[in-house]
């Protein structure tokens, strides 16, 4: 799973992060960052879209009001995963991520849900 948001949105509230970039099957090239510690990964960034990041949402504390955009991997789905029709779908990795970085724009400029938590 990935979590797109700012880089500016992120504080890095202690330790240090370590890094190794790979080329993705779009030849693009990913940096992954991760604890040095325990090798956790935390985040991922394009090299083309610096100002962008993916947190790995399963290191976060409280996933209540995130909501799905797209589903990739789709051949590889479990049985009982759940897909939304209502999200972008897409069989393996998508040859371009226009289209889910412009959802992913639009999700972030509607007004937040009538209990407080944005979408």
């Amino acid at each position: 799973m990935a979590l797109w948001i700012q880089a500016t949105e992120i504080t890095l509230l202690c330790g240090k992060l370590a890094s190794w970039t790979r080329e993705t099957p779009g030849a693009r090239r990913m940096i992954c960052e991760f604890c040095p510690e325990c090798g956790t990964r935390l985040f991922h960034r394009q090299e083309s879209r610096p100002d962008t990041i993916s947190i790995k949402p399963g290191t976060l504390d409280d996933t209540a009001s995130l909501a799905p955009i797209a589903h990739i991997w789709l051949d590889s789905a479990k049985p009982w995963s759940r897909v939304s029709d209502e999200c972008l779908q897409y069989p393996g990795n998508p040859e371009d991520f226009a289209l889910l970085f412009a959802r992913w724009d639009e999700r972030r400029m509607l007004p937040e849900r009538v209990d407080g938590n944005a979408l």
